[in-house]
């Protein structure tokens, strides 16, 4: 069936009821165990284990380390407990890490305004420099 710590909650369930929500889960796990050195789900056994992931929702790891807002939605989203409501192919998770990567908005929360202005402000300082002295000289000439 697979690794208990790795494996989806339908995967649990049935083996014929998985499909490409299972490997968006357990890239999810992954990601999780990249972020915050542990798993999201444990337990004293695997049957403590796959109770755990059935049941409970795991902890953001924003609550155990200072983590990115955007990188905390996309892997929770690949461990959200139905697989519709996960990524729909590990393709689409890629997109988001790279966009994530790039600083560019993610499809799991896109960015309001205020947020691609002020990316846009810390990646070009130069720029916002030179609109903001700009912009003083205009109001001073």
């Amino acid at each position: 069936m697979g690794t208990p710590s790795y494996m989806a909650p339908e995967q649990v369930n049935s083996v014929r009821q998985v499909g490409p929500g299972a490997d968006v889960w357990a890239i999810g796990v992954m990601l999780y165990e990249m972020i915050t050195g542990g798993l999201p789900f444990v337990g004293a056994d695997t049957v403590e284990i796959i109770d755990n992931l059935r049941q409970k929702e795991a902890v953001a790891p924003s609550e155990k380390m200072t983590v990115p807002r955007d990188l905390e939605t996309i892997c929770l989203k690949c461990l959200r407990k139905a697989p519709e409501d996960r990524y729909l192919s590990a393709e689409a998770l890629a997109d988001d890490l790279r966009a994530f990567l790039e600083g560019r908005s993610i499809s799991a929360r896109p960015m309001s305004r205020v947020e691609k202005s002020v990316r846009w402000v810390r990646k070009n300082p130069s720029w916002t420099a030179l609109v903001s002295a700009t912009e003083r000289s205009s109001r001073w000439g």
